[in-house]
């Protein structure tokens, strides 16, 4: 009779082990689930990060296309404002030369 007893309470605990190895196994996929859930937001989450990132780089990028755009612009208006004034220099200049060209010329 001991023996058919200890046989019954073998094949219990055998069956709450199995019981056991279920449930954790049912834990692991819960968990396995949970984790991946959390991959797939946390990968949105970074995936999000990063557009906003490049959006911002796109942003930065263009207000510095702006700004040379603008530097540009000026230098180049500069540069024509001053090439006129040289030229006007040069102008006023040699018609002084000839002035005093002439002056000598009538004086000699």
């Amino acid at each position: 009779g001991d023996l058919k007893e200890a046989t019954t309470r073998a094949v219990d605990e055998i069956g709450s082990v199995d019981n056991s190895v279920q449930v954790v196994k049912i834990q692991i996929g819960g968990l396995k689930s949970a984790v991946e859930d959390l991959c797939e937001s946390t990968a949105s989450t970074i995936a999000q990060s990063l557009e906003a990132v490049e959006s911002e780089a796109e942003r930065g990028l263009s207000s510095v296309k702006q700004a040379m755009a603008t530097i540009t612009e000026h230098s180049t208006q500069w540069s024509s404002t001053h090439d006129d004034a040289v030229e006007s220099m040069k102008t006023s200049a040699e018609s002084h030369v000839m002035v005093v060209r002439e002056d000598l010329e009538r004086t000699s």
